[in-house]
C-alpha cells in the first residue's frame, strides 16, 4: 500500500489532469484522476440537470497559472 506522501507526489508529478466544466464551458475545478472527475461530473449533474457538466483531459501546465 502506498503512503499518503507517495500518492501526493505521484499526483503532483503527473503531466495530465482532468478538468471539469459546466455546459457553458466555465471551469469548475481540475482533478488528478479520471475517477475523481467522473464523480464530480455525476455530482454536478445530479444537483441540476441543466449543469451539463463534462470533463476533458488536459496538460497540467495549461491549467496552472
Amino acid at each position: 500500500m502506498k503512503s499518503l506522501q507517495e500518492f501526493i507526489t505521484e499526483a503532483e508529478d503527473s503531466n495530465d489532469v482532468y478538468v471539469v466544466y459546466f455546459g457553458d464551458k466555465t471551469m469548475e475545478n481540475f482533478y488528478y484522476t479520471e475517477e475523481e472527475a467522473k464523480s464530480a461530473v455525476d455530482s454536478l449533474n445530479k444537483e441540476d440537470a441543466n449543469n451539463n457538466a463534462f470533463y476533458k483531459k488536459k496538460t497540467k501546465k495549461n491549467i496552472e497559472k
